[in-house]
């Protein structure tokens, strides 16, 4: 019920905006999404994914109603296919949805999202249908530092740095009928560029946390996994290309686990 509310608040705040005076450069402007990619091997730490590599590729398109300086209200649709090469059913699966969100920015680097939507659901290898409504406030914070002229590290010249921490509460966990769980993911990144002579492509080291927490106590839904790692990245108009490997720890404190673990990782990302 304090979903719906939230959900509703939204609503009658994007249609009073909507109303406003118009702060939308352009139609053209409107329009803004993203479309991404990631691959890991293994897919996680646990003796189930075993040699199981894990690739997934989504994208969101949003349509803004009202935009300005601080707000943004904005009607989206959204696609994820997820596959995996063990052949888990819950590792194949396609999920489209549309919904309403809104953004708006707390300080120049800090960001809140409040978004509902309805979403349809597919077991690829089964014949699990799944339809529901699906709620979420988000939090994101990015920072990014240019070097001091002359540092370097590994021999090769500064760049950059760049701080991101992000964190989500959903619920319903899944839309298997009756759930009511709450979930809370939650994670950051602080990453050093390095400059590689006579190429596009930059060298990076990384270390990151990530991890999850549920209402109903489940183990793969109450894990933490720091990680560290390096990579190659390639800047796009808009976004990267990444490719890389780490060393991840995966602790989950309901089965009392405790796995560490070496992978690769790769992914793109297009912002628009």
């Amino acid at each position: 019920m304090v979903w719906r509310l939230v959900f509703l608040w939204v609503w009658l705040l994007s249609v009073i905006m909507s109303f406003s005076s118009p702060t939308v450069a352009s139609e053209k402007s409107r329009i803004s999404g993203f479309f991404a990619g990631n691959l890991r091997f293994p897919n996680s730490n646990q003796p189930s994914d075993e040699g199981n590599g894990f690739g997934e590729v989504l994208g969101r398109v949003g349509y803004a109603l009202f935009e300005d300086e601080i707000h943004r209200v904005s009607l989206f649709t959204h696609a994820i296919i997820v596959g995996d090469t063990t052949g888990f059913s819950f590792n194949n699966t396609n999920r489209v949805g549309v919904g309403l969100r809104y953004r708006v920015k707390a300080t120049r680097r800090l960001t809140f999202t409040f978004s509902g939507r309805y979403d349809w659901f597919a077991q690829r290898d089964t014949d699990v249908r799944l339809d529901g409504e699906r709620y979420a406030i988000d939090a994101f914070y990015f920072r990014f530092w240019s070097a001091k002229s002359g540092l370097r590290r590994f021999g090769l010249p500064v760049h950059s740095s760049v701080l991101r921490i992000f964190s989500t509460l959903s619920t319903p966990g899944s839309l298997s009928p009756g759930n009511r769980n709450v979930v809370l993911d939650f994670g950051g990144e602080i990453s050093e560029r390095y400059t590689l002579p006579k190429t596009n492509w930059r060298f990076a080291s990384f270390v990151d946390l990530t991890g999850t927490w549920d209402l109903d106590g489940n183990s793969f839904n109450n894990r933490v996994i720091p990680a560290v790692g390096l990579r190659f990245e390639r800047p796009l108009q808009g976004g990267s290309i990444r490719i890389g490997a780490r060393i991840r720890a995966d602790y989950r404190w309901i089965d009392d686990t405790f796995d560490v673990k070496p992978g690769f990782i790769a992914g793109w990302f297009i912002a628009f």
